[in-house]
């Protein structure tokens, strides 16, 4: 009774959304966010190619980026919760909406991508370059849209492919 309960509510948790617009204007040295959503600063050399950081990820362009938990942090919710805590239903389930709704990103202008990284550098079209973190407390998958311009979004927690249509239309289909 106990592990059904707990786990009904790790998949309450896990399936909730929480969209939250965020955005770390930044400078070179300087970063203009609450410390809570940014944990890299902008202080990497200019020639570093960010792609091959194993933790970091760019994103450029019209971007959706699906993003879960790391080998390491899902054996160490295995560690602390057991094989009962839900996390392999949870990852199953985003990563199947995930690859569902990839294909009709592509043909949309939309580029999917897939990642364990912790943090985004956001690389906006005016070539200025932010770094948001993604918080494993809030949720262990979500997505982050961004569209090249504006404020990318985060939105954590496992949707539908209906869900993840709808935080696209609402992003980057803007009235004109």
């Amino acid at each position: 009774m106990k592990t059904t309960l707990l786990l009904s509510l790790l998949l309450l948790l896990f399936s909730c959304h929480k969209t939250e617009s965020i955005i770390a204007e930044t400078t070179k040295k300087e970063v203009n966010a609450p410390k809570e959503l940014l944990a890299v600063e902008s202080k990497r050399p200019e020639n570093e190619n960010l792609e091959k950081r194993s933790d970091t990820i760019t994103v450029s362009g019209k971007s959706i980026v699906f993003f879960s938990i790391s080998q390491k942090e899902y054996d160490e919710v295995l560690k602390k919760e057991g094989e009962e805590s839900g996390i392999d239903e949870v990852l199953d389930d985003f990563n199947f909406y995930a690859s569902e709704v990839a294909d009709s990103l592509k043909r949309a202008g939309i580029k999917p991508i897939m990642t364990a990284s912790r943090t985004f550098a956001i690389l906006k079209d005016n070539g200025e370059l932010n770094y948001i973190s993604r918080d494993s407390k809030k949720g262990i998958t979500g997505v982050l849209l961004f569209d090249g311009e504006t404020k990318p979004v985060l939105d954590y927690g496992v949707g539908t492919d209906i869900d993840y249509f709808t935080l696209v239309n609402e992003y980057f289909i803007k009235e004109k």
